[in-house]
Formats: C-alpha cells, sequence, structure tokens
C-alpha cells in the first residue's frame, strides 16, 4: 500500500482540485464520490486567507497493489486521522476512483481525500512534519492489520522504532538490504513504467555495457547497436543524457554509469583509449593484478584475458581485485587490507599512470579510513560511557513507590484532558466572530443605515405638507418594508452562519441569497424567538450580539468539559483516591496490636487492598471498645437483676410545682 500527501495552496482556489477529484470523468472509468462538497474547500480556502496562511486544504492519496474494500480505505483514513491529529469532521471531500494501472500489476481502485490544513476555531495548523516517514508507519500498520503484502519503503527504521510492539518482528525484515532504487525522481519513474518503460532495468543494462567496453568509442558503438543514442541536454547543454531507442529519456550519462563530471569529461577527451577510471572501481576482470598487503593472504587471481600484449597492443594482462573487507567500528585498524594495483611489461605509459595514481588514492583512502575508525572508536566508547552514567539505576519495589504510582495513575485519569475539546473564553470566540465576520457584519450595518435613512424620509413627509404627500408616503412605506424583511433575514443568515462555525448549530445554513420562499418565511418566524438575531438587528449594535453568542458557547463547551469530568472513570478513580489516602496518611502508631501486625504484614506483601482492610477493621474494633467503655456490665448476677428491674419500672417525671385540685364533695 502506498499513501502519499500533498498540501494544496490557498491560491489556487477550489476548482482545480475539486475538479481534479470530483469531475475530471476523462482519466477515469468513474468517480464516486463518497462525502464532502466544494463549498467546503470553498470554507477551507476563506479560513486559510483570513489566517493568513499558506495552505487550506491537504490532498492524501490512498492505493494499494492489491484489492481493498472501500470500508477497508476509510478505517485507513481513521488510522491516518490518529496519526495526524484530524477526525472525520475535517475531511472537506473524499472520492472514489476506478482506473486501470499499469497493466493490470496495481488493483484498479485508489481513494483521495483533502483534509482542512487550518482549524478555524483554535486557528492551529495540522502538523505535516516527518509527513513520509509516519506515512509509511501507517500504511506498514495498515498492511499487517489486514493481511496485505508487506511494502519496503524507503523508512524502514523509522517504522520499526515507532511500531506497535507486536509488529517488530514482522518489520525487521524491511529494514535488512538495500532500500528501493531512487536514481530517477519518483513522477518520472511512474511515467516510464505507465508507458511499459522500467529505468532502473535500463539503466543497470547501460551500466553493464559501460563495464565489459575498453574505451568510450566502443561504448558507443554498444549503445548505438541498441538503438540509443547520447545528446546534450535541451535545458543544460554541458550535460550529456542517454536516451532509448525511442527517444525517451533514461538519465544523464555520468549519473547512469557512476561516474563523476570529470572522470566523465576525462574519458570523452580520450575516446579511444583505454578506460582507467575502470581500473580504480575494478568493474571488469581485464585489469591489473592486485595484491594484498604484508601479513595478508594473497588473493585468487582471476580468469586472465584471452588477448596477450603481442596479439592486442595496449590491452593489459587481467587478474582479479579483493575488495577490501568491512571494518567494525572498534575493532583493530591495523588488520584493514590496503589494495594496491601492479604494473606490468605489457602496460602503456598511461597505464602506468592511472596504476600509480590509483594505488597513491588507496594509500589516502587507507589513512583516512584508518582516523575515521579510531575517531568512531573513541566516540562509541564515549558514548556508551555517558549512556551508563545517565541510565537510571532500577529501583527495587517498595511500599513508597507503590502508593505513590498508584496515586499518579489515578490523579492521571482524573486530570486527564479531553481529546478534542479545550477550555475556551468568551473573549477568544468574539475574537474569532469579530475576525471571521467582519465583512458580513459590516455590509449588514450598511443597509441597517439605509433602512434608518428611509425611516427619517418617511418621518420629514409627514410632518410636512406636500401636495403628493400620501403617495410618497405610502412608496416609502413600501419601501421600508421590503428592506425590513431583507435585513431580518440578513440578520438570521448572519447569526445561523456565526453559530455553524463555532459548533452551536449542526446545520449549515443556505447562501442568503438563494433561500427559497418556504426558508424565508421560516426565517421570519424564527426571528421572532431568536435573541440575538434581534440583537443583531436593533440598535444594540454588533457588541452585544456578539457577546451573547461567545458566552453561550463557553457555556456549552463548559458543559461538555464537565461531562467529561463526570465521567464513570473519573468517579471510579476519585472514590479509589479516598481508599488510598486512608493507606498512605495512617498513623501505623494509632492502631492497635492486631491492626499494626496485619498492616505490617500487608506492607510486606505489597497489598494496598488488604492494608486498607487492616486499617479499617482496627479503626471499627477501636470504635466498639469506645461504646463498651461508655456503658460498663455489672459485675454480678444481682447487680444485674436490679438493672433488669429498673429497666421495667416506668418513672414519670415529677413536678412538685403543681399545686393538686381539690376534688368536689357532693355530701357537703
Amino acid at each position: 500500500m502506498i499513501i502519499k500527501s500533498k498540501p494544496i495552496s490557498a491560491k489556487s482556489g477550489s476548482f482545480a482540485i475539486f475538479n481534479h477529484l470530483a469531475q475530471k470523468i476523462d482519466d477515469n472509468e468513474y468517480i464516486d464520490i463518497i462525502s464532502g462538497s466544494r463549498q467546503n474547500i470553498d470554507n477551507c480556502v476563506a479560513d486559510a486567507k483570513s489566517m493568513n496562511r499558506t495552505n487550506s486544504v491537504i490532498h492524501f492519496i490512498i492505493s494499494s497493489d492489491e484489492a481493498i474494500t472501500r470500508e477497508q480505505a476509510l478505517k485507513c483514513t481513521t488510522m491516518l486521522g490518529n496519526e495526524f491529529e484530524f477526525s472525520s469532521d475535517d475531511i472537506m471531500l473524499m472520492a472514489e476512483h476506478g482506473k486501470e494501472r499499469h497493466k493490470g500489476t496495481s488493483y484498479n481502485k485508489h481513494w483521495d481525500f483533502l483534509v482542512r490544513a487550518n482549524n478555524p476555531e483554535t486557528e492551529k495548523t495540522l502538523n505535516l512534519s516527518n509527513a513520509y516517514k509516519r506515512q509509511e508507519l501507517v500504511a506498514r500498520t495498515f498492511e499487517i492489520e489486514n493481511n496485505l503484502k508487506l511494502v519496503q519503503g524507503r523508512h524502514n527504521k523509522y517504522v520499526y522504532h515507532n511500531i506497535d510492539e507486536k509488529y517488530k518482528d514482522l518489520i525487521s525484515p524491511l529494514c535488512e538490504g538495500d532500500l528501493p532504487n531512487s536514481f530517477a525522481q519518483d513522477r518520472t519513474a511512474q511515467y516510464a513504467k505507465r508507458e511499459g518503460r522500467d529505468l532502473f532495468s535500463l539503466k543497470d543494462e547501460a551500466k553493464h555495457i559501460f563495464t565489459e567496453s575498453s574505451s568510450w568509442n566502443e561504448f558507443k558503438n554498444k549503445i548505438s547497436e541498441r538503438g540509443w543514442t547520447i545528446e546534450h541536454g535541451t535545458k543544460k547543454p554541458d550535460v550529456l543524457i542517454l536516451n532509448d531507442e525511442k527517444g525517451k529519456l533514461i538519465g544523464s550519462v555520468s549519473r547512469v554509469l557512476g561516474l563523476k563530471k570529470d572522470e566523465l569529461n576525462n574519458i570523452i577527451e580520450s575516446p579511444d583509449s583505454y578506460i582507467a577510471s575502470r581500473v580504480m572501481r575494478g568493474t571488469s576482470g581485464d585489469v591489473s593484478t592486485l595484491t594484498a598487503d604484508e601479513g595478508q593472504a594473497p588473493s585468487t587471481p582471476s580468469q586472465t584475458s584471452e588477448h596477450t600484449p603481442g596479439e592486442a597492443q595496449g590491452q593489459a594482462p587481467a587478474s582479479s581485485q579483493t575488495s577490501p573487507q568491512p571494518t567494525e567500528i572498534g575493532s583493530n585498524t591495523e588488520t584493514s587490507q590496503e589494495i594496491k594495483a601492479e604494473t606490468t611489461e605489457g602496460m602503456t605509459q598511461e597505464q602506468k599512470l592511472a596504476v600509480s595514481e590509483f594505488n597513491k588514492e588507496q594509500s589516502e583512502k587507507e589513512k583516512l579510513l584508518k582516523e575515521s575508525l579510531a575517531n568512531q572508536k573513541k566516540f562509541a566508547e564515549q558514548l556508551l560511557e555517558d549512556m551508563k552514567k545517565k541510565q537510571p539505576k532500577l529501583q527495587p519495589k517498595t511500599w513508597n513507590n507503590i502508593i505513590e504510582d498508584r496515586e499518579k495513575s489515578l490523579v492521571d485519569i482524573i486530570d486527564q484532558p479531553h481529546p478534542k475539546l479545550k477550555t475556551i473564553t468568551d473573549k477568544q470566540v468574539r475574537n474569532f466572530l469579530y475576525k471571521n465576520f467582519k465583512d458580513e457584519l459590516d455590509e449588514f450595518f450598511d443597509k441597517r443605515k439605509t433602512l434608518r435613512s428611509i425611516q427619517s424620509d418617511i418621518k420629514d413627509l409627514k410632518e410636512n405638507a406636500y401636495f403628493f404627500k400620501n403617495k410618497r408616503v405610502a412608496s416609502k412605506e413600501k419601501q421600508e418594508e421590503e428592506e425590513r424583511k431583507k435585513l431580518i433575514l440578513l440578520a438570521m443568515y448572519i447569526v445561523h452562519k456565526m453559530m455553524y462555525r463555532i459548533g452551536l448549530n449542526p446545520n449549515k445554513p443556505v447562501p442568503f441569497d438563494y433561500l427559497t420562499d418556504e426558508q424565508k418565511n421560516n426565517y421570519k418566524l424564527e426571528y421572532e424567538k431568536d435573541k440575538y438575531a434581534k440583537l443583531l438587528f436593533e440598535n444594540h449594535g454588533r457588541a452585544k450580539c456578539l457577546d451573547s453568542i461567545s458566552v453561550l458557547k463557553v457555556f456549552e463547551r463548559d458543559a461538555e468539559l464537565m461531562k467529561w469530568k463526570s465521567r464513570d472513570e473519573v468517579i471510579h478513580a476519585k472514590m479509589a483516591l479516598k481508599k488510598l489516602n486512608i493507606v498512605r496518611d495512617v498513623n501505623i502508631l494509632t492502631l492497635d496490636q492486631q491492626g499494626q501486625d496485619e498492616f505490617k504484614q500487608a506492607q510486606e506483601n505489597l497489598d494496598i487492598e488488604k492494608a486498607r482492610k487492616a486499617v479499617l477493621d482496627a479503626h471499627k474494633r477501636e470504635e466498639n471498645r469506645y461504646l463498651m467503655d461508655v456503658r460498663p456490665e455489672p459485675e454480678n448476677e444481682q447487680e444485674q437483676n436490679q438493672e433488669k428491674e429498673k429497666s421495667n419500672v416506668v418513672e414519670f417525671p415529677k413536678n412538685n410545682n403543681i399545686k393538686k385540685k381539690k376534688s368536689f364533695s357532693y355530701g357537703r
């Protein structure tokens, strides 16, 4: 799978990118719009210009060699959103394109989608740093989770170090070997591939022909037999370019052959001479004999040339060249091999000079290599020593450490910020509205001045006696009524648009000039209940309207944040923190002997729950003892019986101050 991204400039507007994604049917078999519209792109362009930002949207492309479904593509967009921190609401447009690609070697569907580059609420720009590496990370993760073939990219080590731990073994093989060839630009290579040409194979073939040629003229003759040509570049005449049999560009000659410009120029100046630079590179077996340093085993000679100096003048007998063995950092640099070439009697003076220059260059390279290895060894030792100093010592688990870790984890849950929302102030919202709706508000208040002028004219006509007074007043009143209706509709549209931009209204309002008669009637009815539109329309001005909307947004945001802080996870964490405080703040000396023993045992086992139970049980026993001390039990049976009798006798309160009433006697 391949994931690409490209920022789209705000200066380019929305037409070009919308036409490419949604309307360019000639280049695709079909186009299916999954979500979004051009209006969304226009909004992003307006946001970018108002914030003075360069880019309006980011164009992402998802393509795969293997077949994937639309649901899998949508899952990939979610993974990209998690990596680059954008949500599904930030996707302004998404389309599925059907297109036959590369003669059927790749899946004939790919997906394009646009993500807003600037958040209109926070005014933050989408972070695309290390985009290539992060896109490869998402692509490899998606391939593993969906059982697709793993593609080797150019940032495999980054992917290995940042991917989930359970996937590292699968990514590890991608880090081995050479990276994908990149001698040609990606776009050039893609165009050539669509035409059925493989630039990488053509380059390798040209290099092979060069190694088999003894002179520049021989190389030119061999490529001419294939129909290839060498000519000067059009943009840079001093650069030689190599074209294939169809006249299509393969690449610059120096880059294709792996030569420096000076080396290529020296070869071209003597086209019939032996290509001495090949001796230095060891690309051919037809070179002079090479020997190893003293103390090393000599290299095995290769098959010599069929021609002898007497049979072909100018060609030297050949032997193989041993390549130096790679030296590990920290190894003994004295054991590294130094390659040297020896001259033979059959060589010309020019070839002998070339061998001499080669040996001199090899000596200098060997010297620089030894110095470099010594410096690397010293640096590695110093780095290892610094790492040992900075590496924190593993602390053994203790009771205090466990308490602190548990407390920290609970506090982190309680203090965890909202994944999307942040605390805002009414000032921030008000500044956002002023900045983004200045033109609409200015237009509204200009029209309101026009309405005030008409009302003033009506007042003057009524106060003065004119011959056609009634007719003029009726005309002005009709004009006033029309302007008033337009102004009410405009006030409702501006207020709805403000609330939509800050998230208070989920429905995007229809542009004011395109309202239907039914929508206009609904707006007029809604105006009677909408206090914000009335604040804007009446004499209070824009300040009170924007202040009221800003306060409403802050209340709505605070309610969402309070709901986040009151979620079940936080409530459980707070309860667990209270339980933890019982153990953390306990004074062990205040516990009874049993409680102290149980608490110490829990500490030794690092068991927080048993320690809390020991404290609570000790407190409960202490409470029971206190209640028993308040009411002591009788010492003998007689006192117990007396206590029972007393408890059965009901005594009424005595009141000596109440006088007895005299009873009435019938006998007196």
